[in-house]
């Protein structure tokens, strides 16, 4: 694999190459966002799809995160002390992505579990997770917006949808015991929704960590 954007020869211009680098973890994002999207359809579907090209997304976000972080290593030695702050803040954005990527892997993989054992989600559940989903594709915009601009006015926005995250995972896990208990849900189900969900309130932990490292 390759950097898209950032050369070696760079270095002895910091000011182009962290230019280049936040086109890097731009492009970094885009799969990160991407693959989240594609766990979400095996949940919503029971049917995984598209998982050699999370396969892909995941080995190219993982080259990206480690390849990245040594080349901001030696940029480091080169760069005013002004811009130190802003490698630090990448270093910080790569960690944070990378692991989103992890969660994003572990919910494709949650659905081809579900696919093998003939499980699914009730109609309920899947409501559920699609309400929590469509906060956390909220503050992907959002979180993509402040780092790409620095323009700090969302952060506020971000920081309270990450909270309604954290409420709706408290909300979800309650009344899926609630539906266990009425006999409206079978016992199989539990620890795939438990993961769904705490792993949808971690992604939205790590944005909102996105968001603030400007």
């Amino acid at each position: 694999m390759m950097f898209k954007y950032v050369d070696e020869r760079l270095l002895s211009t910091p000011p182009i190459a962290l230019m280049q680098v936040k086109k890097e973890i731009d492009r970094m994002f885009s799969l990160v966002e991407e693959n989240i999207g594609y766990s979400f359809e095996s949940m919503e579907n029971s049917e995984p799809r598209n998982g050699e090209r999370v396969a892909e997304n995941e080995a190219e976000i993982d080259f990206i995160n480690s390849a990245l972080t040594d080349y901001l290593i030696k940029l480091s030695a080169y760069v005013e002390p002004k811009d130190e702050k802003i490698i630090g803040g990448y270093f910080h954005v790569l960690n944070d992505l990378e692991r989103i990527g992890d969660h994003a892997e572990n919910l494709h993989e949650i659905g081809l579990e579900m696919m093998d054992k003939k499980i699914v989600f009730s109609e309920t559940a899947r409501q559920e997770i699609a309400e929590m989903f469509d906060n956390i594709s909220r503050m992907f915009e959002i979180s993509r917006n402040v780092f790409d601009t620095h323009n700090k006015d969302n952060l506020p926005s971000l920081a309270s949808l990450e909270e309604g995250v954290d409420s709706q995972k408290k909300e979800l896990i309650a009344s899926h015991f609630a539906r266990l208990a009425e006999g409206n849900c079978h016992v199989d189900v539990s620890p795939y929704f438990s993961s769904v969900v705490v792993g949808l309130e971690r992604v939205a932990d790590h944005l909102v960590n996105v968001g603030y490292s400007v």
